[in-house]
């Protein structure tokens, strides 16, 4: 039992470190490029305004955006596009090639196509996956405050796991200081 406990203790540990270090990276390039999305590994994280694309992506979801090459999107495929300063998430109904890749979008929930062709240049990538409400609550710890929430709580978490495994290792071992091999 103690192992079981000894491993999911690490476990723990590491799902910590790699959150703290995942936050960081996502602060540090908010801070170092402001204006442009921060990605991890070419992927995106935004969270959904709207209920344009409902039923497949509700309001308040954060979802992930790969960087994906404009010549590889296509017909069906759901895209984050920057048009006229604000990203939006819509799904490609068709394509037209005139001195370049444009691209005719509109959301699930609407009744019709959106208004505008979105030229290449505009898109920011294809959308993998959905993490249900999450985005709502980055959005509630947003700014210095739940970046001190986001690191701080599990930097913390870690150091005081580290403080209580290695009390527990000195009290096991006694008052010797070192471990005595028989």
């Amino acid at each position: 039992m103690k192992k079981v406990g000894k491993i999911f203790g690490y476990l723990l540990m590491g799902v910590l470190a790699l959150f703290v270090a995942f936050n960081v990276m996502l602060f540090a390039q908010t801070k170092m490029n402001p204006g442009e999305i921060p990605s991890v590994f070419g992927y995106k994280f935004l969270t959904v305004l709207s209920g344009s694309m409902r039923p497949v992506i509700e309001p308040g979801d954060m979802i992930i955006v790969k960087d994906t090459p404009v010549k590889e999107m296509k017909k069906g495929d759901i895209v984050t596009f920057e048009h006229n300063g604000k990203l939006v998430t819509h799904r490609i109904t068709s394509m037209k090639e005139d001195g370049g890749l444009s691209y005719q979008t509109k959301g699930d929930a609407n009744p019709s196509n959106d208004p505008e062709m979105i030229k290449g240049a505009e898109m920011r990538g294809t959308y993998v996956a959905r993490i249900p409400a999450f985005g709502l609550l980055m959005d509630k710890v947003t700014g210095i405050w739940g970046m001190i929430v986001l690191i701080g709580i599990p930097g913390l978490t870690l150091i005081i796991m580290e403080f209580i495994t290695k009390r527990k290792n000195k009290k096991d071992r006694g008052s010797r200081p070192y471990p005595v091999e028989s």
